[in-house]
């Protein structure tokens, strides 16, 4: 289980959106705390992306395709 960060609700934004759709938290609260979480980065994403020729699921927590999942 992944530490939860200071001023944030939950442990990476897949979460904090998952708890947005179950009701837990707001979006007044859901979408400060996205575009406030500091992103890391996927270094395997881009050669994933080009060895495959498709997008990989997240690997990285924490990392912007996370949050792109999280749209999806």
């Amino acid at each position: 289980m992944e530490p939860i960060p200071e001023g944030f609700s939950s442990a990476g934004p897949y979460e904090i959106a998952e708890r947005h759709a179950a009701g837990y938290i707001d979006r007044a609260t859901m979408v400060p705390e996205l575009s406030a979480w500091p992103g890391v980065t996927n270094e395997g994403l881009a050669a994933a992306q080009a060895e495959w020729d498709s997008t990989p699921y997240a690997d990285t927590r924490g990392s912007f395709e996370e949050i792109d999942q999280a749209y999806d």
